[in-house]
């Protein structure tokens, strides 16, 4: 699977599309690509095949873009310290006075 993506500095995924092939692309329908604004880009990855059983919309949110020079790439995104963290504890820091806004 082949995604045209527009990513910000971090890598992080803004907006997609996919890149439809040659057998499955209807000609008269025009697909919509992402546009850039200032300091974002927009290029055409193809989805590493570790992830290739992800649909489109599960790519689009667990990959993200990796900068080596001038070769950009998708890879897996890292998990953070505070995603791995149990219910009980997140609740727990709802106790210790932190203040929850409506």
């Amino acid at each position: 699977m082949q995604i045209r993506a527009l990513y910000d500095a971090r890598g992080r995924i803004l907006a997609a599309a996919q890149v439809e092939t040659a057998d499955t692309a209807k000609p008269s329908v025009p697909t919509p690509q992402p546009q850039p604004k200032h300091g974002q880009r927009v290029g055409l990855f193809t989805v590493p095949p570790e992830h290739a059983h992800l649909s489109f919309a599960d790519a689009c949110t667990r990959l993200v873009v990796k900068t080596v020079g001038k070769r950009a790439m998708l890879a897996a995104l890292p998990t953070s310290k505070s995603a791995r963290r149990s219910p009980s504890r997140s609740a727990a820091g709802a106790s210790r006075g932190v203040r929850r806004t409506r």
